[in-house]
């Protein structure tokens, strides 16, 4: 077991955990925690589900292929010293202790810290046995600058992302361009996780291309727009469909609601011959824009038409209601199929 190292030491600093009524002693680089350890088959208190098995395996895997660097780590393993000389008690760390053992590694990197009374941010003071249990549970909790990175630069990643689609197997499609699939895959390659419609037209208008996708539109206030003087009902929606089931019925049953709400004043409108309209202001999202297009296109239609079915599916409800005593709170039920602990599949349950 090396001896404790001071963090001034190292060439590069290594990350430094950080918490209120804590300090650093300094790093031990290849701890023995077989030996050393107070606690080495340990629970984590902070984590009472145990330790995470998906980590602990890419942590095995990754000391077996020597890509483990515990010093730059957002959340290192930490411990403090007992009253045995040369005997520490973990505190964190446990999963990637886990990590070591998988890997048949029998030393690992820890921190060396100890607590003391200090003030919490209401100015109130605290034990050192206060601020070493919240640490336990302050390290398991992600934080604003755990995996701060510099600021990548855009043109470098668009410049990226041209180059790789030049050197990639996918296809050219006949204007030209790539498929907004293909883009997207560069772009993640590249540390775009997901990449949106912007990212994807700025990759086309780096490589000269004028054929994109569709923008996000933010929402903005349309009232006074001269464009709807004369409505009298605007609703604002987003489609991605030519036909879309969700949400062209959504827009639908907020136009009957509004036309309800309204029915005085359509009334009045109508009988004086005063010109009015129903306006819808849409928008596309996810959808190229040769798709957006045909959107734009077919989607008056489409809501026209749904409304006219719409209506001549209730001229029927209404003639059974009126003439022929339908009630729907006579002829509704409603049934659950089996899925609780105590009811059979197949079975059906009020």
């Amino acid at each position: 077991m090396n001896g404790i190292v001071n963090i001034e030491d190292f060439t590069v600093i290594p990350n430094k955990p950080k918490a209120r009524g804590m300090r650093v002693i300094g790093i031990i680089s290849e701890f023995n925690y077989e030996n050393g350890l107070e606690n080495g088959y340990g629970k984590n208190i902070a984590k009472k589900e145990g330790i995470d098995e998906k980590k602990r395996d890419i942590i095995a895997k990754a000391i077996k292929q020597g890509e483990w660097q515990p010093y730059y780590y957002p959340k290192p393993a930490t411990m403090e010293k007992t009253d045995v000389e040369g005997i520490f008690r973990q505190l964190t760390g446990f999963t990637t202790l886990s990590g070591h053992r998988k890997a048949k590694k029998s030393t690992m990197m820890f921190y060396v810290i100890e607590f003391f009374d200090a003030p919490d941010e209401d100015g109130v003071m605290q034990t050192a046995e206060f601020w070493r249990r919240a640490w336990r549970t302050k390290e398991n909790v992600p934080e604003e600058f755990d995996y701060i990175k510099s600021d990548y630069k855009e043109k470098n990643i668009l410049q990226s992302a041209e180059e790789l689609l030049s050197l990639s197997n996918y296809q050219e499609q006949d204007d030209g361009t790539y498929l907004r699939s293909n883009i997207a895959s560069v772009l993640r390659s590249v540390g775009i996780k997901n990449p949106n419609d912007r990212w994807i037209n700025n990759v086309r208008k780096q490589m000269g291309n004028n054929t994109g996708v569709m923008t996000d539109a933010d929402d903005f206030d349309v009232t006074g727009n001269p464009k709807l003087e004369n409505t009298l009902i605007v609703l604002t929606k987003t489609f991605s469909q030519i036909k879309d089931g969700k949400y062209d019925n959504e827009v639908l049953e907020d136009m009957e609601d509004a036309i309800v709400e309204n029915k005085d004043d359509i009334v009045d409108r109508l009988k004086n011959g005063k010109n009015f309209k129903i306006s819808v202001v849409g928008r596309t999202t996810g959808a190229i824009l040769e798709k957006a297009e045909k959107i734009r296109k077919s989607k008056p239609n489409t809501i026209k038409d749904v409304f006219k079915k719409r209506y001549e599916s209730w001229k029927v409800i209404s003639e059974l209601i009126e003439e022929h005593d339908f009630d729907i709170d006579d002829v509704f039920n409603m049934f659950w199929r089996g899925q609780k602990p105590d009811e059979k599949d197949g079975e059906l349950y009020e």
